[in-house]
């Protein structure tokens, strides 16, 4: 426990924490007036809206999660990085001689740090939500089982994706060259799903298409989706993907932590 409250103290003292929170708090805003706009374009009198309700709520709950979750990574690449970046690691390991035990402070740390930026979003997505589907004439009881279950979902991605961030950190000492990574392994999902949708065509295949699903950004995506796709995996099996990147990510970058020479 002494492990973690350092490293929650350091968090404290680096701007990154507050910067991500204002961040996702902004990413939110601006989710839901785009949600609102296309939403009240789109909603017509032959709308239905009570069989639409899942789907709405779903997106206008998890409203932000994009930018959110790629602000959360970047904030776990950051928490590892600045020690090296301050030049505070030699001093953090000689306190904590197992290096190991660092790493899973710093996640613990970074789990606790990623529930407080969830509930930001969703507080504000679920209750500025909930407004928009109602001034719609969207019958909000007919979404609230998928959309809660979206963000319980949703919470999960932040998790797993700020243990991804610490192990990229882990394994990337350079903090602006780990941000990048961080930063092209998430977008890089947008051109996943052009890359495997052209071969798919070429090849007359559609399940290269679904490979997308299979790549971080594309898990994330599928995981937090409840409402049935053609293509797309189950919540659990996008979820076991992810986590799988988390887990294969941190634990070999705790095992090259243990390793380098940090003097």
């Amino acid at each position: 426990m002494n492990t973690i409250r350092s490293e929650l103290l350091k968090i404290r003292s680096l701007s990154i924490g507050w910067t991500t929170a204002l961040g996702t708090l902004l990413v939110t805003v601006v989710a839901l007036l785009f949600w609102y706009l296309i939403l009240q374009s789109q909603i017509g009198p032959g709308t239905d809206r009570e069989g639409s309700a899942p789907d709405l709520a779903e997106t206008v709950f998890t409203s932000g999660q994009y930018f959110g979750l790629l602000l959360t990574m970047i904030f776990g690449v950051t928490i590892v990085t600045s020690e090296y970046s301050h030049q505070t690691i030699t001093a953090t390991f000689l306190a904590t001689p197992k290096r190991s035990r660092v790493v899973l402070a710093k996640i613990a740390a970074g789990l606790f740090c990623a529930f407080l930026f969830f509930a930001i979003s969703t507080v504000l997505a679920v209750g500025a939500g909930s407004a928009i589907l109602v001034s719609l004439d969207v019958p909000l009881r007919a979404g609230l089982g998928t959309g809660l279950g979206a963000v319980a979902l949703n919470a999960l991605a932040y998790f797993v994706w700020v243990i991804f961030g610490v192990g990229l950190g882990t394994l990337l000492r350079n903090q602006v060259a780990a941000v990048v990574v961080a930063i092209v392994l998430y977008l890089g999902e947008l051109g996943g799903q052009l890359v495997f949708s052209q071969l798919a065509s070429a090849f007359e295949r559609d399940w290269i298409s679904d490979l997308q699903y299979y790549l971080p950004g594309g898990a994330s995506r599928a995981m937090t989706s409840l409402v049935p796709a053609d293509g797309v995996p189950h919540w659990w099996v996008a979820a076991l993907v992810l986590l799988a990147y988390g887990i294969l990510t941190t634990a070999y970058g705790t095992l090259v932590t243990a390793a380098r020479d940090v003097s």
